[in-house]
């Protein structure tokens, strides 16, 4: 009885969240059931054992009497028959001893062997920082929520807590792990990778085996990458509205499957604009741009422009994937065909969340789209990846990490759309889906070559950034930074973003007070954007002092700023970083500033980004928009870094595109 109560309740305990209680109500049981075994097997026992308990009773009772009466004669019971009994009652009492001893070890044995930590306080749970993509976080956090609670990590006390850290930039990521993520400057804004400067990730779960044989090409010094296998797999499909499908069908080929450059030529004759994520913001949009560039000879920039210019994107923020296919779904458009995952379309198909800005809608996009898998089209094959800092071992850590890679290598494929690692279709997926596709995989030298060739392939830029650091940019934002500070990460970001083919300069108002009238500091003049500019115009930007003691109006820095342009290259920009305070009167007004661009040869558009409490609605910049000065203002507050900038970008090589 006592191995059966053990075997039914163990294993149930085990699982179970608070184990120790339940483990000595298994003893306690374990104790009456050998009493009622003993109370079975031995009836007889009772009545002398009464008896015996009965006379005692009588003795005490009677010596705390006063003797009133003559005492009695003495009963005497037989002592064979006592001895007896007690011979029995003792082997019984043995018996218990014996099972409760086993009960007592066997609970012992469990809480200190099977489940460390049920026998004492819980302590701090083992930290796992997991780094992965925007684009993947959703499914990776509700994943990480349901491993918090599971039995996996889980017995008495929560063995690990996961905090996870997203970031969709393959370069970023890159120079992070150059740079034993840690930036040469504790400002914050003087190197790529500034956005991402913080605590070194335990896991990273990129999208691609690709991403890490890209930074594993450089060799970082300080990092140990380790790939402990894929996860799941998702292919690159060709989404396009569904009423479309049977249009585009008739212009494929008819000889084989449809390539992407079939799948793009049609879609346009159809009448179709196509749309891919940026890939300077979003992995997938990278990855997308490395299969739609593999048939170009290197080095064909003239074929790698003519293939730009017909992925376009006129007003649709394309910072990431997710974006991307938000915007669809709530404007309801139904002329854009996109480049994306097969498992981000089937969100967008299942109405899913796509994203804090895009929740469920409660029912089916008012748009569907058909999915077609382009001959040529490669996949995301989502490897785990420990990454170990300073050849430092952690046999714990090294131990949470196993177990929640193979929680999560069990749950990956199933929850949320994806394929498993063969390329089969598993888990709850509508009949649309392919049930097989072949699994080919990214490698890293063909993100090498794209994010090289990209920047000189899309509409190139000229840029003037100028940023406002009058006194009520040292206000704080709702982020408890200034607002100056938050113009320069905004700057960074952008510089980012800045290929070969482009140009940009950085400047800030107003200057140091000297002879001359208004002007603007000039902190990196327009130039061509190599690498090695855009890195000395990040440090630039980090080192100088905002504490203008000047006197410059807004309209006059924006007119000195498109002054500097004059032929310096094409479409060309002002971006101001401004809260729009009016803190210096004077000078020119709004018409006047719109009447001397009008003026200009080189016409440069202006957009603003306002950072501030009222941000766009400030008078000095909705005066901008009255005189058809301002193309566009950005509130900062409203968007992440990386999407805000990506809606800017955007803009700026479209419209230009246009123009």
């Amino acid at each position: 009885m006592t191995l059966f109560v053990i075997e039914i309740f163990a294993p149930l305990l085990i699982d179970s969240g608070d184990a120790a209680p339940f483990l000595s109500l298994v003893g306690l049981l374990v104790v009456l059931v050998a009493v009622a075994e003993l109370l079975r097997l031995q009836p007889e026992a009772i009545e002398p054992l009464a008896s015996l308990l009965s006379a005692v009773a009588r003795r005490l009772r009677l010596r705390t009497r006063p003797r009133r009466a003559p005492r009695q004669a003495r009963r005497w019971i037989p002592a064979a028959a006592v001895l007896r009994r007690l011979r029995v009652l003792v082997a019984h009492v043995v018996v218990i001893a014996g099972f409760a001893a086993s009960a007592w070890l066997a609970t012992t044995w469990v809480t200190t062997r099977v489940a460390p930590g049920w026998g004492e306080p819980c302590g701090r749970p083992l930290e796992l920082r997991v780094l992965t993509s925007a684009e993947n976080r959703d499914i990776i956090r509700r994943l990480a929520d349901e491993f918090a609670v599971s039995p996996e990590n889980n017995r008495g006390c929560r063995l690990a807590h996961i905090t996870l850290s997203t970031q969709s930039s393959a370069e970023v990521v890159r120079q992070a792990f150059l740079r034993e993520w840690s930036g040469p400057s504790s400002v914050g804004t003087d190197s790529p990778v500034a956005t991402l400067l913080g605590a070194r990730p335990d896991v990273w779960l990129p999208a691609s085996t690709a991403e890490v044989e890209h930074v594993l090409a450089l060799r970082p010094r300080d990092a140990e990458l380790e790939v402990m296998g894929s996860l799941a797999y998702t292919p690159m499909v060709f989404a396009a509205p569904k009423r479309y499908r049977q249009r585009i069908e008739s212009q494929l080929p008819q000889a084989g499957s449809p390539s992407w450059r079939d799948l793009i030529d049609a879609a346009v004759r159809s009448g179709l604009t196509v749309a891919r994520p940026d890939p300077g913001l979003s992995v997938a949009g990278l990855l997308a741009t490395v299969d739609l560039y593999r048939g170009i000879p290197r080095g064909n920039t003239q074929a790698l422009r003519d293939l730009e210019r017909r992925i376009t994107s006129l007003g649709t923020p394309v910072s990431g994937l997710r974006d991307l296919l938000c915007t669809i779904r709530t404007s309801g458009a139904s002329t854009t065909a996109v480049i994306v995952t097969e498992q981000a379309w089937l969100d967008y198909e299942r109405g899913e969340p796509l994203g804090d800005g895009c929740p469920r809608p409660g029912g089916r996009p008012p748009v569907s789209y058909h999915a077609f898998h382009p001959a040529d089209a490669h996949g995301a094959d989502h490897p785990f990846v420990r990454v170990t800092w300073g050849k430092e071992a952690d046999p714990r850590r090294d131990e949470a990490i196993d177990r929640w890679r193979r929680w999560l290598a069990e749950r990956l494929a199933s929850a949320g759309g994806y394929r498993s690692t063969a390329g089969q279709a598993v888990g709850d997926l509508p009949p649309i889906i392919e049930p097989e596709v072949p699994v080919r995989r990214f490698r890293g030298q063909e993100l090498a070559r794209t994010l090289e060739e990209f920047p000189s392939a899309r509409q190139a830029v000229t840029l003037a950034f100028i940023v406002d650091r009058s006194g009520s940019m040292n206000k704080p934002t709702a982020e408890n930074v200034s607002r100056l500070d938050r113009a320069r990460e905004l700057i960074d970001a952008s510089l980012r973003l800045l290929g070969a083919a482009d140009s940009a300069g950085v400047a800030a108002f107003p200057a140091e007070g000297e002879p001359g009238g208004p002007r603007l500091h000039q902190i990196q003049p327009v130039v061509p954007f190599s690498g090695e500019n855009r890195e000395e115009a990040a440090k630039r930007l980090a080192a100088f002092d905002g504490r203008g003691s000047g006197h410059m109006p807004l309209y006059d820095a924006i007119e000195e700023a498109a002054r500097g342009l004059r032929g310096r290259g094409v479409n060309q920009a002002v971006v101001v970083f401004t809260d729009g305070e009016r803190s210096t009167r004077g000078g020119i007004d709004a018409a006047e500033l719109a009447r001397r661009l009008a003026a200009s040869a080189d016409r440069p558009r202006v957009f603003v980004v306002a950072i501030g409490e009222r941000e766009c609605d400030e008078p000095d910049i909705t005066r901008l928009e009255e005189h058809d000065v301002m193309s566009r203002c950005y509130a900062a507050s409203e968007s992440t870094t990386d999407q805000l900038i990506g809606w800017l970008f955007a803009d700026l090589r479209a419209e230009g595109e246009a123009r």
